[in-house]
């Protein structure tokens, strides 16, 4: 008899546990798969929720392009409409340009009755009435945008002035300015109407 066997006959000694081992197939499978299984921290996600992840991934990065194609596509469209605007408004400048021509030659012609009138004597009430008439034309053509362009003083700007003829002049800083005005010119924003014909000023020859 072994040491175990007679331990298990003493009175009140508690029997040796038995131990059952379960050999159907289908749970040692199980026992088998479970113990394969990763910890909880380390287990996977299905590949369905990775694929739905790309997916959103995939649509998040489309509509960012889709945004960023918009913006360019809005920009380009500001763009375009301010530059036909310009176009537009240029056009208009120039139209405007081309019949107020006549306008101006009437301006000249009061114009020249105005430095008649002034040089002569007993023209009072004709001066005054010339005067008052220009001062409204020149109000009113004011009022549509038309500008006189800046001449004695000012220096000579091919872009803007005409020069019909030099002048000498004594002191330096006058050379390459505007001495006389001989003709005045007009601008109707950014579109010259008609240069300014003027006397420029030039420095003496030497000796």
């Amino acid at each position: 008899m072994s040491k175990d066997e007679i331990i298990a006959d003493l009175p009140g000694a508690e029997p040796a546990p038995i131990k059952v081992e379960d050999r159907r197939f289908w749970v040692r499978a199980r026992d088998s798969a479970e113990a394969d299984q990763p910890e909880l921290g380390e287990r996977r996600l299905p590949t369905y929720v990775e694929q739905l992840q790309e997916q959103l991934e995939a649509s998040r990065q489309k509509l960012e392009e889709a945004r960023t194609a918009l913006r360019r596509v809005q920009q380009e469209a500001d763009e375009s409409r301010q530059r036909i605007l310009r176009d537009v408004e240029a056009r208009a400048q120039r139209k405007a340009a081309t019949l107020l021509a006549p306008i101006l030659e009437a301006i000249d012609g009061i114009d020249f009755a105005l430095r008649t009138a002034r040089s002569a004597a007993g023209s009072e009430g004709l001066l005054a009435g010339l005067e008052l008439v220009r001062s409204q034309l020149g109000s009113r053509l004011l009022e549509l945008g038309l500008e006189r362009v800046p001449t004695v003083g000012g220096e000579f700007d091919p872009t803007i002035h005409e020069a019909v003829t030099t002048v000498p002049v004594s002191q330096a800083d006058q050379a390459g300015r505007v001495i006389e005005e001989i003709q005045a010119g007009y601008r109707l924003g950014e579109t010259l109407v008609r240069p300014a014909r003027v006397t420029v000023g030039q420095e003496p020859a030497g000796p």
